[in-house]
């Protein structure tokens, strides 16, 4: 028996755009997934050195740049000209593609007024610049998208202020469903729970609260499929390519 066909299967989101086919976080990898059709997008947020929030994971640039420096330690300028076409991956193909700020993927939103955002911030720029410049700077350029962003954080205090100062919904990044998380989970309430997928109990529903379950590393139908049912309400993926009929019937 299909568990698929009694049970509504969590939305999908597109995880770093669509990563499997073009450079993760880049304009053009969002750009795919919203013309496949997702909903929701997550992207990972840095600072650079004067204060630009730049859409990208790791605080190193080697992996997607290949320079062997630190967006923490460079302007904003200098980071934007930078390609991460990932010509390991890609050859050439994708050269053009060059680290983006936050402000540009607000503006590629522009024209997806149904679409909702999900940013990272990062420990790596909270721990340089301290959690209260991290969502402040980040917040002050999404007041005209309040209605359509959650804010992740595996941090406890930026994901705190996110709610307390400005009021926008909140989530929790988790590795561990372990008893002391599970009572940080209950003390906080956040309004979701984002965890890896194989991280997610197998013979019974996630613990329950007012949040709702993001499950990610997704890279299958079938691991959609075994997700209906379960309490998990969003499947993160990298690969929406691969779920182009979904997308196309919803």
């Amino acid at each position: 028996m299909n568990v698929a066909t009694h049970h509504a299967m969590p939305t999908l989101i597109a995880h770093r755009g669509n990563a499997e086919e073009f450079p993760e976080n880049s304009l053009p990898a969002m750009s795919s997934a919203l013309a496949l059709g997702v909903k929701h997008l997550a992207i990972d947020v840095q600072l650079s050195r004067d204060g630009v929030p730049i859409v990208i994971h790791d605080a190193g640039l080697l992996r997607t740049a290949g320079v062997d420096r630190s967006v923490l330690d460079l302007e904003a300028k200098a980071l934007t000209r930078l390609s991460i076409g990932q010509a390991r991956r890609f050859g050439t193909v994708f050269e053009s593609a060059t680290l983006p700020r936050l402000l540009d993927v607000l503006e590629l939103l522009r024209k997806y007024p149904q679409v909702r955002l999900l940013m990272e911030l990062q420990r790596q720029s909270i721990a340089r610049f301290g959690a209260e410049q991290v969502v402040d700077t980040v917040l002050a350029l999404c007041k005209s998208y309040r209605d359509r962003i959650v804010v992740l954080s595996a941090d406890l205090p930026a994901i705190h202020r996110a709610r307390s100062r400005h009021g926008v919904p909140i989530g929790w990044c988790v590795d561990t469903l372990d008893t002391h998380t599970q009572l940080k989970m209950q003390a906080l309430a956040p309004d979701r729970i984002v965890c890896d997928h194989a991280v997610l109990p197998r013979d019974s529903r996630p613990p329950r609260g007012p949040w709702e379950w993001i499950a990610l590393g997704i890279k299958q139908v079938d691991e959609l499929e075994a997700l209906a049912g379960t309490g998990v309400s969003y499947a993160a993926t990298k690969a929406p390519g691969r779920f182009r009929k979904l997308l196309a019937s919803s």
